[in-house]
């Protein structure tokens, strides 16, 4: 901060108390999440800063709050700069340098092409395909944070918030963050401007169309909005600042009623801060993770500083809750020279960027010249508006993953095509996925949509332990081939677990369950089936997600010859009989780590389904226990079916659990009846209320009766060698409801 010495300067005086946003990981909605964050954020700044601000309005000293950090803006001296250092609220001081963007460059040729309708760069990551199912971005909102936008344009306008198709209100759609200067557009401009073209270039390539020949945006089905956060190029943290705070809850144009509800899905970011121009590399970084808080995914452009290594140098991009882009062909797979490559080392984490690729060389858009204007541009600001746009059509198909950050995260990471290279950046090899070139690959927007599938929560069930969900076989062993065990002395542990169900909607998916003890990964396949069941009402089209303990997502599938493990799932020996279906291959850590598997049916369609999770590695000494299986309990066929198999040679003494009456749920079933029947169907033991059948203080002893007396639960020894056993629950005097069967271990 030497500059300041011979007069004044704007900097930033960071506090000491930031606001703890932990508490969004028990928010399920992107609703949810934004207001928390909100509330979480104003309430922090307006407490801990009224001290300061106090004494700086007493002195007349020039300052501007803010609450996407807790921080305030403040021009002054180098007298003043100390001041602040020395207070015990203040944590450090950032500089606030005016920034030049690293601007693209325009490609003449692409200017004189012919137009194709359909850009070719749209068509390369199978946007129009997805058009084709019916998605286009519909019901979602995607935020642009750039140098303006030139709403009139006419492949702008129609998809603008703002413009109803005969009046514009640009109250909550449109803020800018230029207060003095601003080109042509000057400052606090009422309505959309861009006073350099670069932000009508990135907008169209998100959602851009002139219902015509011009098909140049991934989502044209979308709506957007937009901040200006930089004067003809020029950036700075606080303007940076001011519109990441705005898309957390946009207000009016006056700044008044900040309205979380109207916060956009995702936001572009097609610019960069260079630490040697002033940026630190903490600068903007809880600015960034707070709008990912939010439920809101944040796209950022890798930069332009390649093709060495490390070149992923400098704020945002280099952030772990930033989803940074690098540049490959308009057509092609090749790696644009120009794309800063990985790993990050400017802040010491040598973190892997970028995240993935998408075409950003000689990309034809919209531009601000007139409304009619089009042209050609390379850069990485041209690839994150591709990836932009391939949110909005993920959540048109699935609505429900909005504010799931982690999973659409994922999505988009595991569904990309596979890219590798001969550089080796980092100590990470090119052939390798992912690697510090393209990221996990270059983007695929029908893959991702392909491959979602609705986000349901971890189950809960009343227990002091996780209870993961186990699949399970129906009151007959389970037409699925069992995997021969590895060659050696295993111990005695459940294995090949199974769950059968009604496949609903909603809550009443089928919801798996199972943890991992020991202290190796375990190797297991996990199965939705349902085409193959010989069974009448059947899930015609299942599809599957894998979520840890805290329920992120590990993987998703929905056919299981797509996705790229149709190789690994065929070396398991029992790969689905059927294309349709789905399954996952995956090592996971152990150490009493909880996973669930989710079956749905695909475009919300319903039908009997099963889950399994297959041990496929049982010379290591982790297992598969506390098996639990959560779903919509209904009568006849269509009763909650769970089964395992004990693996071994010494029998296994079990708690098997029926819970319904104590789960934190509307809909749950008020009264379950559990039976407990072997491979061959024979009934073994049977138990309405748990206090009731002779087996109390057996139960008691395991330590986890259950939470209310309506409830089922047998202590049972089984005999091992690979004995299948099923647990079946029903409803006393048929009647239906959510419930839960568990099995545990007791050895």
């Amino acid at each position: 901060m030497a500059e300041a010495a011979p007069g004044e300067t704007d900097f930033l005086v960071v506090l000491t108390e930031q606001a703890d946003l932990s508490g969004t990981a028990r928010l399920t909605t992107k609703l949810e999440k934004g207001t928390y964050v909100f509330q979480k954020l104003t309430e922090v700044a307006k407490r801990s800063q009224s001290a300061l601000l106090r004494s700086l309005g007493e002195q007349g000293i020039t300052h501007r709050p803010f609450w996407i950090t807790n921080m305030i803006l403040v021009r002054g001296n180098m007298a003043v700069i100390q001041q602040m250092a020395q207070r015990a609220d203040v944590a450090r001081i950032y500089a606030n340098p005016s920034v030049r963007f690293q601007e693209p460059m325009t490609d003449l040729n692409v200017s004189s092409e012919v137009v194709q309708a359909i850009e070719p760069n749209i068509s390369w990551i199978r946007a129009p395909q997805v058009w084709a199912l019916g998605f286009t971005g519909q019901g979602v909102v995607v935020g642009g944070h750039d140098t303006g936008y030139r709403w009139t344009h006419a492949a702008l306008k129609g998809q603008y918030r703002g413009w109803n198709g005969a009046v514009a209100d640009h109250n909550y759609n449109w803020h800018d963050s230029i207060h003095s200067g601003g080109g042509v557009c000057g400052s606090d401009s009422a309505q959309p401007c861009d006073d350099s073209g670069h932000g009508t270039h990135t907008m169209g390539t998100m959602v851009g169309t002139d219902g015509g020949e011009n098909q140049i945006g991934v989502a044209p089905g979308a709506k957007w909005i937009g901040c200006r956060n930089m004067d003809q190029g020029n950036g700075t943290p606080a303007t940076y600042s001011e519109c990441l705070e705005w898309f957390i809850a946009p207000t009016d144009l006056a700044g008044n009623n900040p309205d979380p509800s109207k916060a956009p899905d995702v936001i572009n970011n097609s610019w960069g801060c260079p630490t040697s121009e002033g940026c630190g590399p903490l600068t903007l970084q809880i600015p960034i993770e707070n709008v990912r808080s939010a439920g809101i995914v944040v796209v950022v452009s890798a930069g332009n500083s390649g093709s060495g290594c490390s070149t992923v140098d400098e704020p945002p991009p280099i952030y772990e809750a930033s989803f940074s882009v690098g540049a490959s062909g308009r057509s092609n797979n090749v790696i644009a020279s120009f794309s800063s490559r990985g790993p990050v080392t400017v802040d010491g984490s040598n973190r892997l960027k970028p995240n993935v690729t998408a075409p950003g060389v000689s990309i034809r858009s919209s531009v601000a010249d007139s409304d009619t204007t089009y042209d050609g541009i390379s850069g990485t600001s041209m690839a994150g508006p591709h990836v932009a746009g391939a949110v909005a059509l993920l959540l048109s198909a699935h609505p429900e993953f909005r504010g799931d950050v982690d999973a659409i995260e994922t999505l988009l990471e595991q569904t990309a095509v596979h890219l590798t290279s001969t550089q080796t950046c980092g100590g990470v090899p090119g052939s390798t996925i992912p690697n510090n070139t393209f990221g996990w690959g270059r983007i695929d927007a029908l893959n991702a949509v392909h491959l979602g599938v609705t986000p349901t929560p971890t189950p809960t069930p009343a227990t002091p332990t996780p209870t993961p969900a186990t699949p399970t076989p129906t009151p007959t062993p389970p037409a699925t081939p069992t995997p021969s065990a590895t060659p050696g002395v295993t111990p005695t542990t459940l294995g090949n677990i199974s769950t059968r169900l009604r496949v609903g909607t909603g809550d009443n998916a089928l919801i798996g369950g199972f943890i991992v003890t020991g202290t190796q990964p375990k190797k297991v396949i996990v199965r939705a089936i349902g085409p193959s069941l010989s069974l009448a009402g059947k899930l015609a089209n299942p599809t599957l997600e894998l979520r840890n303990g805290s329920g992120a997502l590990i993987r998703p599938n929905d056919d299981w010859r797509i996705g790229g493990q149709e190789a690994e799932i065929i070396a398991s020996t029992i790969p689905p009989s059927n294309d349709l279906e789905a399954a996952i291959v995956e090592t996971l850590p152990a150490n009493g780590a909880g996973y669930t598997a989710i079956v749905r049916g695909l475009s919300d369609t319903t039908g009997i389904g099963l889950v399994e999770v297959y041990d496929l590695d049982q010379a290591v000494d982790s297992r598969l226990a506390n098996i639990s299986t959560r779903g919509f309990v209904q009568t006849g066929d269509d009763v909650l079916i769970a089964g395992t198999i004990v693996l071994g040679s010494t029998s296994q003494r079990v708690l098997v659990r029926a819970i319904g009456p104590s789960l934190s749920l509307d809909g749950k079933l008020a009264n379950p009846f559990l039976e407990l029947r072997d491979g061959n169907g024979a009934l073994i033991r049977s138990n309405d209320d748990w206090r009731i059948g002779g087996q109390e203080a057996e139960i008691v002893d395991t330590g986890i009766p259950p939470g209310n007396d309506l409830e089922s639960a047998l202590v049972e020894i089984l005999p091992a060698s690979g004995a299948a056993y099923t647990a079946i629950v029903r409803g006393v005097n048929e009647t239906t409801g959510i419930a839960v069967v568990e099995v545990y271990a007791l050895n």
